[in-house]
């Protein structure tokens, strides 16, 4: 079996409605991904590293603007987390500001976890990050 790098990537085939840790998310393209939504169990107010993620069609709307869920996420209770085209931005951002190292985990959920809250980037510096605000 391959061990896999942070820069090494995964077919998403065979991973949507499955569950998923941030080391697997990382791994998809941003094609893969803009296709998908994330959810995570409602209770979830931020992520870490045993956060369970899923992948599943998007969230349609009716013409009466009612969120339909896709019959996975609705028959397990998930909630959006995020369309998968900003989670793609998330984990294209940390890689860009964290260039060339290759980004660790924390660092990833960090910036998740920013973006979650204040819906922007946060700012790495050689300190791990910082509050820009």
């Amino acid at each position: 079996m391959k061990h896999l790098n942070a820069v090494d990537t995964l077919s998403i085939e065979g991973y949507v409605r499955t569950p998923i840790q941030m080391r697997h998310l990382i791994r998809f393209t941003e094609e893969e991904l803009d296709q998908y939504t994330l959810y995570i169990a409602p209770d979830i107010e931020t992520i870490n590293a045993d956060t369970i993620f899923y992948l599943d069609d998007y969230v349609d709307v009716d013409d009466d603007l009612n969120e339909i869920y896709p019959p996975f996420a609705k028959a397990n209770k998930l909630w959006t987390y995020f369309h998968g085209d900003i989670a793609a931005d998330i984990i294209s951002n940390t890689r860009y500001q964290l260039s060339p190292q290759i980004p660790s985990i924390d660092e990833y959920i960090a910036n998740f976890n920013y973006y979650s809250e204040y819906d922007a980037f946060i700012t790495f510096n050689d300190n791990f990050y910082s509050n820009p605000s």
